[in-house]
């Protein structure tokens, strides 16, 4: 079992955030401890019931064997293939909330050329047609915006002129639409310098719903909130269940990927031995690490992760040296030489 502490480097709060994962099953549970010094950081501590030089067992989830789970962890990836390409679900919108739910559970790097097809045949016929956009209800032109926003496809804010009234501001009949005011409100975040009619939608929108949407998707994680949106999603569509348990797999078999590499960097950081050379600087590889999950999703990814994580350290230990150790001649000799080896 891994423990993290989170505490200020500067002062002692009456108590410290103390955070144990287990590594059977992946929970984490929260609880607070005492602080213990000033000095003490957010750091990893090593259980005397774990081995940090032994990797964490793919966690498996109810199955029998890691072999079992993989498989049906491929099968599970085949039906969610074969309903993105059914051709049910060419042009409908259904197609569009199956991909957003899809982005929504952290799935999609699985999925991506089948995405794109999808998303590419709304836009044709959305933007082909007369009247392309009209058919759409305010939820559905909303995450069609979205999306197509998100994939890089060039559509006008103005396509929602549509629910302006006579006097040029959103119609109030529409304050009752509760889901598309919500979708209306993520769609306003992509939103780009001179867009006037989305900084209108996001506050009329946000008004209403803005208080159920604190982190809209395009700012946020999808890995870190799939659990939630996997414990919202309904069965209504038909595919939700196919997809609730591929998300389920997708998200054990990251996390124990995450899991490895955060031991990895933690024996890397020890190893390195700077944690003793210069005890006043930071010690948070849980923090360094998850710069680079949060950035780089795809568990694929693995070693770009582990590369990313070294250099973010070096940058926090760099702002500690220039915080608390470095004299100023020392620093600008340092720095002089930075300048030098950037111009070689």
């Amino acid at each position: 079992m891994a423990v993290y502490n989170s505490s200020s480097s500067l002062t002692c709060p009456p108590s410290n955030i103390h955070i144990e994962i287990n590594a059977e099953n992946g929970d984490i549970t929260p609880s607070l401890v005492a602080c213990r010094t000033a000095s003490q950081k957010w750091s990893i501590i090593e259980a005397t019931s774990s081995d940090p030089s032994k990797p964490h067992q793919m966690i498996l989830n109810g199955h029998s064997s890691k072999d079992e789970l993989l498989n049906e962890y491929e099968q599970k990836l085949e039906d969610v293939r074969e309903l993105l390409n059914s051709e049910e679900l060419q042009n409908q919108i259904e197609s569009l909330m199956l991909v957003d739910a899809i982005q929504r559970l952290g799935v999609d790097y699985h999925f991506q050329e089948e995405i794109e097809a999808i998303l590419r045949r709304h836009y044709v016929a959305a933007t082909t047609c007369v009247d392309g956009y009209t058919y759409y209800t305010l939820h559905n032109l909303s995450l069609f915006f979205r999306l197509m926003r998100q994939h890089g496809f060039c559509i006008p804010a103005d396509i929602f002129n549509n629910f302006k009234g006579k006097d040029g501001t959103f119609e109030g009949k529409l304050k009752q639409d509760i889901r598309g005011l919500m979708e209306l409100y993520e769609a306003a975040q992509l939103g780009i310098e001179g867009e006037d009619i989305l900084d209108e939608a996001a506050k009329f929108s946000g008004q209403i719903v803005g208080n159920r949407l604190k982190h809209p998707y395009h700012k946020s994680i999808a890995r870190f909130s799939a659990k939630k949106y996997i414990r919202d999603l309904q069965d209504i569509n038909g595919w939700e269940k196919t997809l609730k348990e591929l998300a389920k797999m997708d998200y054990y078999v990251a996390k124990t990927a995450h899991q490895q590499e955060l031991t990895q960097i933690s024996m890397w950081w020890k190893d390195l031995g700077l944690v003793e050379e210069f005890k006043q600087a930071r010690n948070q590889p849980l923090k360094w690490y998850t710069w680079s999950m949060a950035s780089l999703s795809d568990p694929s990814m693995s070693e770009e992760r582990l590369e990313l994580t070294k250099s973010i350290t070096f940058v926090y230990i760099i702002d500690d040296i220039f915080d608390l150790y470095g004299t100023p001649e020392e620093l600008s000799a340092f720095t002089q030489a930075v300048k030098r080896y950037e111009t070689c």
